[in-house]
């Protein structure tokens, strides 16, 4: 749950970046395809984290 949050936290100051950046963009698809690029880095370091989780709780069931 907090990781979709926290993508949708990213997802929308990109989209307000973006806007005030280009008020003058009218074009949906221009619009969300500049937020791409944060969203993608976002979803790298929750990835990452993830991994890095099931590593310590592997670790953590050996006996």
């Amino acid at each position: 749950m907090f990781m979709r949050h926290g993508i949708a936290l990213v997802f929308g100051a990109a989209l307000r970046e973006t806007m005030a950046r280009h008020p003058t963009l009218f074009d949906w698809l221009q619009i969300l395809s500049k937020t791409r690029d944060p969203l993608v880095a976002a979803m790298r370091r929750v990835l990452r984290d993830l991994k890095t989780t099931d590593r310590e709780e592997a670790a953590s069931s050996l006996p």
